[in-house]
């Protein structure tokens, strides 16, 4: 069977989902639960996430999540990988903890944000763990109805500004309007879905069908999954050579193992130059685009378990100010 379509592209709205592994719990308790908000807080500054809601259910969760760099999947991948890791050190296991892929449906955010934020704080409910949906410490609903902020990075503003704003108004009339999908047992709004992998409008899956599926045919461009910002492939090897003491000779080489910093300077080249897989092989030592795709994985991998490279990367990026 086909893997369902991963639409990306900078601005994309999306609901995920992603389930343990034969649908067992991927929480023990709520030092688990506390562990993955964290992780949930360092992949929305590392990727520039929006997060407007989210839910962590017993062997699943649901985010509602907004893409400005167009990186779903870096994004995602980097927080499962992250989660997975410290779950199995944490409880001495093996083994995967996730199902497979997450699943995630590109959604029309004027006209189902807030029908799909509904959907997502009355899954307690739904599955009759609490009576009402504040009674759930685990989801965002709390965050809407209430003054206080216990997770600064949630973006509540917008669906709140769809009901009077932030002011204590506002808040009530969201709650009424989650309170009337209990009574009405509002649906999922998925079941809407075009496919499974678009819920919008007429007019918002045509627009997805000509400025994005259409564009994927053409082979030669560059995917919108990276954040491209033609930063020049010299400036890159410089702060890379600076920060870990290396010449840029060096950073060149090919085919020398254990090479740090030519491999951060190609996983960086991917990541903000405007360079295929091929042009980037070509500018250290006439390395194979397959090469290339090699050390991206190496380097992504190491990046999800390896704390001092992941903040090695960091700071290369901080003070060279790529991400501005």
């Amino acid at each position: 069977m086909a893997r369902p379509l991963r639409i990306e592209y900078p601005g994309a709205l999306y609901h995920i989902t992603d389930r343990g592994n034969e649908r067992k719990s991927i929480y023990r308790d709520d030092a688990d639960r506390r562990k993955m908000m964290k992780y949930i807080a360092e992949a929305v500054e590392k990727y520039s996430l929006i997060i407007h809601a989210f839910c962590l259910m017993e062997n699943h969760y649901h985010f509602e999540i907004e893409t400005p760099r167009g990186n779903l999947s870096q994004a995602m991948h980097w927080l499962k990988t992250a989660y997975a890791v410290y779950f199995n050190k944490h409880h001495k296991r093996n083994g995967h903890l996730f199902q497979g892929r997450f699943l995630s449906a590109l959604v029309e955010k004027e006209t189902h944000l807030m029908a799909l934020t509904r959907y997502i704080h009355l899954n307690p409910v739904r599955a009759g763990m609490v009576e009402r949906p504040e009674d759930y410490l685990w989801s965002s609903y709390r965050e809407y109805i209430r003054t206080g902020r216990r997770w600064e990075w949630l973006e509540i503003g917008w669906t709140l500004d769809q009901f009077g704003g932030t002011s204590r108004t506002g808040r009530q009339y969201y709650r009424q309007f989650v309170e009337e999908g209990i009574l009405e047992r509002s649906l999922d709004p998925m079941e809407e879905s075009t496919g499974g992998i678009l819920l919008g409008s007429d007019r918002f899956v045509e627009w997805v069908q000509e400025h994005i599926l259409n564009q994927r045919e053409d082979k030669s461009s560059v995917s919108a999954k990276r954040e491209i910002r033609n930063i020049e492939l010299g400036e890159i090897i410089r702060h890379v050579g600076k920060s870990m003491n290396v010449s840029e000779k060096t950073t060149r080489v090919r085919g020398r193992h254990g090479n740090d910093a030519r491999d951060l300077s190609v996983y960086l080249a991917y990541t903000y130059c405007d360079l295929t897989n091929v042009m980037i092989g070509k500018a250290f030592g006439e390395i194979t685009r397959a090469n290339v795709t090699y050390i991206l994985k190496k380097v992504k991998s190491r990046l999800n378990r390896d704390q001092a490279f992941f903040t090695l990367l960091k700071e290369i990026e901080e003070n060279s100010n790529f991400k501005a």
